[in-house]
C-alpha cells in the first residue's frame, strides 16, 4: 500500500492525473491520454478493439488471467 501511495504522490508531482474506479465502455471514452493503464482482465476492452493489431492468442498456464502484451516469455 505504502508503495503504490509513493508512487501516486511521485505521479501527481509530475503532473500526471489519476482516475481510479471509471469504468471505461469503448477506447474512445480514452480521449486524448497519452497512457492508459487497465485492469480489466479477461474483458479486455483494449484487446478487443485492437484485436487485428495485437493479433492475440490464449493459452491456459497457471497464471490467471494475466494479458501479457509482449512477445517476452514469462515463466508460470
Amino acid at each position: 500500500m505504502q508503495l503504490n501511495q509513493f508512487l501516486q504522490e511521485l505521479c501527481r508531482e509530475s503532473g500526471v492525473n489519476l482516475r481510479f474506479g471509471k469504468r471505461i465502455a469503448t477506447v474512445q471514452d480514452w480521449g486524448d491520454a497519452d497512457l492508459v493503464v487497465g485492469c480489466d482482465g479477461v474483458n479486455s476492452i483494449a484487446r478487443q478493439f485492437y484485436e487485428q493489431d495485437f493479433s492475440p492468442r490464449m493459452e491456459w498456464l497457471t497464471n490467471k488471467f494475466a494479458w501479457y502484451g509482449t512477445r517476452k516469455a514469462f515463466d508460470c
